[in-house]
């Protein structure tokens, strides 16, 4: 049995030791045309480990790097492309993709609502586009402070996170949330105001209540008065003795 400690360590753990077995194998063979075929024949499971079809001879090239290499360059076929050697493949760098993430500072708007605000705050105050799209932004951040449940006046939160998020280029008040919302017809829906005391409006809907009969009330049945019981039991009984005369 062979065990991972008494073997050569994997050298491209994207293609596996199997792979990595079948090169020792191709290296045991002397013949170099039958060495070349089976360095084929490999290279042609290694592209099946990839689903999408890539038939570019970039690929095929980093095939047969990656079959040079598994090696240990020490395989010696006729590879259709340029054989790497160690000096040259040690060169190679991976570069690292930068990415650059940066939290929002309030995470309920999200980063596009910071990133609108830049926008806007270099736009000139002439610009009517300018005022639309800062009365859209506003009222999605009223969207989300109503669907988080805020307490307080919305316009006066709006109009400190518009300043905090802008860095103080885009100051508002109130009067110009509430403006800028209606001059655009993003006003928020009308609610229903409370003109009433709250025990009035308690009474009123208690008597609007219509309390269930009995037979409404599901799992209960309308009780029967007794005496329509013993009038139908007496009935059957006299119906029984009338039967039993007549088979008489």
């Amino acid at each position: 049995m062979n065990y991972t400690i008494t073997t050569t360590p994997i050298r491209l753990r994207e293609f596996g030791r199997n792979f990595q077995s079948m090169i020792e194998y191709a290296l045991t063979i002397e013949n170099r045309i039958q060495r070349t075929k089976i360095a084929h024949q490999i290279v042609k499971t290694m592209a099946q480990l990839h689903p999408d079809p890539k038939d570019t001879a970039e690929f095929k090239q980093y095939l047969w790097d990656s079959l040079i290499v598994m090696s240990d360059f020490q395989l010696d076929v006729d590879s259709p492309f340029p054989i790497p050697t160690r000096e040259s493949y040690a060169k190679k760098t991976i570069i690292p993709v930068p990415y650059l993430y940066k939290m929002p500072r309030f995470a309920h708007y999200g980063k596009n609502i910071e990133a609108m605000l830049e926008k806007i705050a270099v736009m000139a105050d002439e610009n009517e586009k300018k005022w639309e799209a800062l009365a859209r932004v506003i009222h999605f951040m009223r969207l989300s402070l109503e669907a988080q449940e805020r307490s307080g006046p919305l316009e006066q939160i709006i109009a400190d996170n518009v300043r905090a998020i802008s860095r103080g280029k885009v100051a508002l008040t109130v009067i110009d949330v509430h403006a800028l919302e209606e001059d655009f017809g993003l006003q928020p829906q009308n609610r229903t105001k409370i003109t009433q005391p709250v025990s009035q409006i308690v009474s009123l809907k208690a008597k609007k209540k219509k309390p269930k009969s009995e037979l409404e009330q599901p799992g209960q049945m309308k009780n029967v008065p007794i005496e329509k019981k013993k009038t139908v039991k007496n009935n059957f009984v006299g119906m029984d003795k009338n039967a039993k005369k007549r088979r008489r």
